[in-house]
């Protein structure tokens, strides 16, 4: 999961861009945050991302089908955590994990 959140990451951050990677546990509660300065995603495609049981497929102005970011939300569901994710297009995308802490 983080690897395909970084790959993204640096595959939508251009070379002058910067990618942030924080951990931290709140509580019981383990968070991963990936930033990036990158192309961003559409307001769309953030909310439909964010809606439960939603799936995301991009509409062609970005590489790839978007199913990535549908399988990781669906792998960090069955571990019991959630996903959500911030973007602006031009200005950069911010996907936050949240897991249980052991």
């Amino acid at each position: 999961m983080i690897r395909y959140l970084l790959d993204n990451a640096f595959e939508f951050t251009g070379s002058n861009g910067i990618i942030t990677v924080a951990v931290a546990r709140e509580d019981r509660v383990l968070r991963l945050t990936i930033s990036d300065t990158g192309v961003g995603l559409p307001r769309e495609t953030v909310e439909k991302f964010n809606q439960p049981n939603s799936t995301v497929l991009h509409d062609g102005t970005l590489s790839g089908h978007g199913l990535g970011l549908t399988i990781v939300k669906d792998l960090i569901a069955r571990h019991e955590g959630t996903v959500s994710i911030s973007s602006k297009p031009n200005r950069g995308t911010a996907v936050n994990r949240c897991l249980p802490a052991a």
